[in-house]
């Protein structure tokens, strides 16, 4: 069964996404991801956010069953004091979003969690679609200590990435960033919250055009024409694309991140985050991607 319906006389000449946002009383940016995600149709008219109405148009929203788009599957970690820890492979979203007909890790929870017969803990963290890793839930009662705990600088949470060019020095990034209302996150010339920082630091750089080492699964890096450096980047609060968005202004994209700089590549880019650190719990998963010898050792401690 799929909606439609014909638009109104008085809309002739509006965008199409706020249209929508006003007709099924969803916000502008869930409209967007509507269509973006093909979900919207016109008769014998491509559409896009920005297409003008026209009076009369025939606009149908198929209903479309879940989509999945993931190559490892979703499962559960461990679960520790009250804290349940999951992986979030890269192209699941860790949340539904408002129009979108995409599964999410927190729809699943019923799935992973089989064993959990009474209220299914609540997810504290987020990542985006496009980054794998470990997410945090907790029982309802614990929610409120672990803001306190977030708002404190008590978490400590770390990702492995790829990023483009030979990084040999460390540096922390402390500038505001601004989120609302669009795609790409801007870093601001001011600094922001104290909490809000990326820390980076270069663990191995891959030169262009050596072996790769056997420790590493990506087979498209042995043909990149420049250097890629492998570097670890805590965070203690994290917020929108925070990390891709603070490399990206240094000079340092993730490599295959087309939308700050990185340009393309096999797969997308490579963000994972490896280990949440709470003061009452910890979990801890290499990527996929880093096979058995990995030196661990060089990790940050």
């Amino acid at each position: 069964m799929e909606k439609a319906f014909r638009v109104e006389e008085e809309f002739s000449g509006t965008r199409l996404d706020h249209y929508l946002a006003g007709r099924l009383g969803i916000s502008v940016r869930a409209a967007k991801r509507m269509i973006l995600e093909g979900r919207c149709h016109m008769t014998k008219t491509s559409v896009s956010p920005a297409t003008r109405l026209r009076p009369g148009s025939l606009i149908t929203l198929p209903d479309d069953p879940p989509s999945v788009f993931f190559k490892e599957p979703p499962r559960f970690l461990s679960g520790q004091h009250g804290f349940f820890f999951f992986f979030k492979p890269k192209g699941l979203h860790s949340v539904q979003l408002a129009g979108s007909s995409h599964t999410s890790l927190e729809e699943l929870l019923p799935t992973l969690l089989p064993s959990c017969t009474d209220t299914l803990p609540c997810l504290v963290q987020r990542l985006d679609c496009e980054t794998s890793g470990i997410l945090t839930a907790v029982t309802t009662s614990l929610v409120p200590s672990f803001r306190r705990a977030e708002a404190a600088g008590e978490i400590e949470k770390r990702y492995l990435a790829l990023v483009c060019g030979a990084l040999f020095n460390s540096f922390v990034v402390r500038n505001a960033l601004d989120t609302e209302s669009r795609r790409r996150t801007r870093v601001l010339p001011k600094d922001g919250l104290p909490l809000r920082y990326t820390a980076c630091e270069p663990l191995y750089v891959f030169r262009a055009g050596e072996p790769l080492p056997d420790w590493i699964d990506i087979p498209a890096l042995s043909g990149c024409s420049s250097d890629v450096t492998l570097v670890s980047c805590r965070i203690a609060s994290g917020a929108r694309h925070q990390i891709r968005a603070h490399l990206a202004s240094r000079g340092w994209p993730l490599l295959g991140d087309s939308l700050y700089g990185g340009g393309r590549f096999e797969d997308g880019f490579f963000l994972h985050q490896y280990m949440v650190r709470h003061p009452d719990a910890l979990s801890y998963l290499l990527p996929s991607w880093l096979k058995k010898g990995f030196p661990e050792s060089i990790l940050p401690a």
